[in-house]
């Protein structure tokens, strides 16, 4: 009676048990271990690449076939790269339904199995960039001119860009933005650990800041766009909410929009 009892209880917490649920479990368990950016992107790709085929699905009735249909509609879009780690997320959920015994070993031999299935990662390719003195003059000149700034530089994702499109006044040391023409003898931009591209337990140790010294030009050219974001915590506030800084894509969309699109396709950040 006992074990008649456990397995039908055992059927109904498998059929309650759908992947979304678990999936819920596993996120939550797993964001103190990633950052917020992290841990937002992968809720994103479960949320709109994997919920809506099979998230209502109980765990233990989905199989590889059914998968393997998720995946194909990511790489179909051209994210090879994006399909492979999101198996690794099912991957993961999927073994975290193990160990409540949802599901058996066969479920992860089947999902391992898929990894041969996908399409291989196709081979990196250079960006868009201007690589010519007069082509990089060209573009220079026209920033300079264009309403939109000043802000005309690499990689805006990731590295010291990344941490200076979200920059705030507090961050910046031996600048005195009420003088603009007091002397600067020694100012420093200084990046918190928090803020840099670290592992997540070393985001928390001070030690691992970043002091960058900052040339007599770039003074100059801080103080220019505090006078105009003075309002904002944000040295680059978002066009439409100077609560927020300026989006990773905004640097994409002005290359494509100066010189009356003549940069378009020749230059992007990350080139």
């Amino acid at each position: 009676m006992v074990e008649a009892k456990r397995q039908k209880q055992t059927q109904i917490t498998a059929t309650e048990a759908t992947f979304k649920k678990i999936a819920e479990i596993w996120l939550t368990e797993q964001r103190p271990l990633w950052s917020p950016a992290n841990a937002k992107r992968v809720r994103h790709r479960l949320e709109n690449d994997i919920h809506l085929c099979f998230g209502a699905v109980p765990i233990a009735s989905i199989d590889g076939a059914m998968v393997l249909h998720a995946l194909r509609k990511i790489e179909n879009r051209g994210s090879i790269e994006t399909a492979k780690r999101v198996r690794g997320y099912i991957r993961a959920i999927v073994n975290r339904a193990k160990g409540e015994r949802l599901v058996g070993r066969e479920a992860l031999h089947e999902i391992d199995d898929i990894r041969d299935a996908l399409r291989p990662t196709p081979r990196g390719r250079r960006m868009p960039a201007l690589t010519s003195l007069t082509a990089l003059l060209d573009l220079q000149l026209t920033v300079d001119r264009s309403t939109g700034g000043r802000f005309a530089a690499p990689r805006p994702d990731t590295g010291a860009v990344g941490v200076l499109r979200a920059a705030t006044g507090d961050e910046f040391d031996g600048i005195d933005w009420s003088r603009p023409d007091a002397p600067c003898p020694r100012p420093v931009c200084g990046i918190s650990s928090e803020r840099m591209k670290l592992e997540v337990e070393d985001k928390g140790n001070a030690a691992f800041g970043h002091d960058v010294p900052l040339s007599t030009q770039a003074v100059e050219t801080l103080r220019a766009v505090r006078i105009l974001t003075a309002s904002s915590r944000y040295l680059f506030p978002h066009a439409k909410s100077w609560s927020e800084p300026m989006t990773d894509s905004a640097l994409s969309s002005f290359y494509k929009r100066i010189g009356g699109g003549r940069f378009k396709g020749r230059m992007v950040p990350h080139g």
